[in-house]
């Protein structure tokens, strides 16, 4: 499998970007001409040119970037059981008991 040459995508990138524009013109004067159909054909193929062009942007960015990925977040540890509030069957009760005013009102 061939390797994607970059410098060869990169030089692409402001011809996509005046072909986006391109597209929204002339999905403009669809509709202004009564052609919705049209017009929507011309938006999508535009979005594509767009989403192109900002894969091959954010590829050339890595590139020059090189920058490792960022470590998985770790989570915090659980806190023992000595650290915990004290919950009792009183605690759950007024819990309960705010849960049924709550649905009450």
């Amino acid at each position: 499998m061939r390797e994607v040459d970059l410098d060869r995508l990169s030089r692409q990138i402001e011809p996509l970007t005046r072909f986006f524009y391109a597209m929204l013109g002339v999905a403009l004067l669809a509709v202004l001409f009564g052609s919705p159909g049209s017009a929507l054909f011309f938006l999508i193929v535009g979005a594509g040119a767009q989403v192109l062009r900002a894969a091959i942007q954010e590829l050339v960015w890595q590139r020059q970037n090189e920058t490792a990925p960022a470590a998985p977040r770790r989570r915090p540890a659980a806190r023992a059981a000595a650290e915990r509030p004290a919950t009792g069957r009183a605690a759950t009760e007024r819990q309960a008991a705010r849960r049924r005013a709550a649905l009450s009102r």
